[in-house]
């Protein structure tokens, strides 16, 4: 739809999005949801979603998202399937309190990261160019096997 704001949407901007999709009608809208879904099979459309998110959800000139808001996305966005992480990394945020935010390099960065973990942490090279979040993250892991 190319909305400018998260959760608003401008009379303009959805007749654009529906015509965008060849709809003109609600009927017309739900015959082609199941066909949108599909949409997100296709990795290419799925990342340049994902990277619109941020974005969107972003409020004006800020440079973060709230954490809230961020593990909202991530919720609907991401699952086992997509993100096999998504739900130790939640747990991780939500574990360490001094987290309050998500900057666009570690959100922009995320499913990169996700799907080159190693499985053994061992091998992980935190002296990558991943943000530091992560490398936080992975100690989290290490320290949860050893107990």
């Amino acid at each position: 739809m190319d909305a400018l704001q998260m959760g608003y949407f401008e009379y303009d901007e959805w007749l654009k999005g529906m015509k965008k999709m060849g709809t003109d009608s609600l009927d017309k809208l739900k015959q082609k949801l199941p066909e949108l879904g599909n949409y997100l099979q296709d990795p290419v459309f799925f990342k340049n979603l994902y990277k619109y998110s941020y974005n969107f959800a972003k409020i004006d000139n800020q440079k973060y998202i709230d954490l809230e808001v961020a593990i909202g996305l991530w919720n609907i966005l991401l699952n086992e399937e997509n993100c096999p992480i998504i739900h130790s990394f939640i747990e991780f945020l939500n574990v360490k309190q001094s987290v309050k935010v998500i900057n666009k390099d570690q959100w922009s960065n995320f499913l990169e990261f996700s799907h080159n973990i190693p499985s053994d942490l061992n091998t992980y090279d935190d002296a990558g160019a991943w943000p530091v979040l992560f490398d936080e993250y992975i100690l989290y892991l290490k320290e949860r096997q050893q107990q």
